[in-house]
């Protein structure tokens, strides 16, 4: 009585082997739960070296993938690059077209007003016709309501202006409303041979019809007197 038993060496060793085993147990456990949840290959069942196999023969699929990828990446940058220098040269291309028109305008502004201090030198008529002879010919006088043959050239608003209309023979008779009341009114008193510069105001031409240099514009003719 009081004394305690003493365990065999034998016992002690067993305890000591089932507590090892005990570990190695939990610790495998935790392993493999921990390789389930971050998707690793279970080592214990073999899926590991299944899983090495499977890495080892889709490798190349996978490096010509990323390749692919890769020049797929590269083709869009180009293509990226291509239209970006497309629209850049489309700016530039609208930008010259609009300083060129903005150039002529000014230009146009310029003769027109140059043009405008060379009209102290023209004669005006009826309805706001006006005149100025290039060359006075030396041939007859044209007669009122007789036939007349002119050349001619129409430009809008100034003799530098667009060309409207154009003819080498134009024939008519003179005073009875042929045409437009600026020629009736300002071809009177030429020569055959002369030349005369006609500047007709809308109201002595076309009203507010558009003939080309924009809706109720002055005209300006060059007249060359054929036959009359």
């Amino acid at each position: 009585m009081g004394r305690r038993k003493r365990r065999r060496d034998s016992d002690v060793d067993g305890d000591l082997e089932e507590s090892y085993a005990k570990r190695r147990a939990d610790s495998l456990l935790v392993a493999d739960e921990k390789r389930h949840v971050e998707g690793e290959p279970d080592i214990s069942s073999g899926d590991a070296k299944d899983a090495e196999k499977q890495s080892l023969d889709t490798k190349p699929e996978k490096i010509e993938d990323l390749r692919r990828k890769k020049q797929e990446r590269k083709q869009r940058s180009k293509e990226k690059k291509k239209e970006k220098a497309k629209q850049a040269e489309a700016v530039k291309h609208a930008q010259a077209e609009l300083d060129r028109q903005n150039a002529k305008q000014e230009q146009n502004r310029i003769v027109g007003k140059k043009e405008e201090a060379k009209n102290d030198d023209f004669i005006t008529l009826r309805k706001g016709v006006q005149y100025k002879d290039v060359v006075v010919g030396k041939g007859p006088m044209v007669q009122d309501r007789k036939k007349v043959r002119v050349a001619y050239t129409l430009r809008a608003k100034h003799r530098y202006g667009k060309i409207l209309d154009t003819s080498n023979d134009f024939g008519f008779r003179l005073g009875r409303g042929e045409v437009v009341d600026g020629w009736d009114i300002g071809i009177q008193g030429m020569r055959q041979g002369g030349k005369r510069h006609l500047i007709v105001p809308p109201q002595a031409g076309y009203g507010n019809q558009n003939i080309g240099g924009g809706k109720g514009s002055t005209l300006f003719f060059e007249v060359t007197m054929l036959l009359c």
